[in-house]
């Protein structure tokens, strides 16, 4: 398994608004793959509800750290 991370660091509400943009369009992609699968449906709609709580807390332009982790299970290192 192969891991990649991203972090970004909130200090300035232009920041919360750059990290906010980013949440969005992840959240605009799992809305797009909702539509096409709707077998695990509710693994999908958990995680529209997680970015929202993400959202939610960017938005009310505190500071912190986000870190996105993404875990290929495919791939061998």
């Amino acid at each position: 398994m192969v891991e990649h991370t991203a972090t970004f660091e909130i200090e300035s509400a232009s920041d919360a608004r750059s990290v906010s943009r980013v949440l969005d369009d992840l959240q605009n992609r799992l809305r797009e793959e909702e539509l096409e699968v709707r077998e695990g449906e509710t693994v999908i709609n958990k995680m529209l509800e997680e970015f929202k709580t993400l959202q939610t807390n960017v938005a009310a332009d505190s500071t912190g750290q986000l870190r996105v982790t993404y875990k290929d299970e495919t791939s061998v290192e």
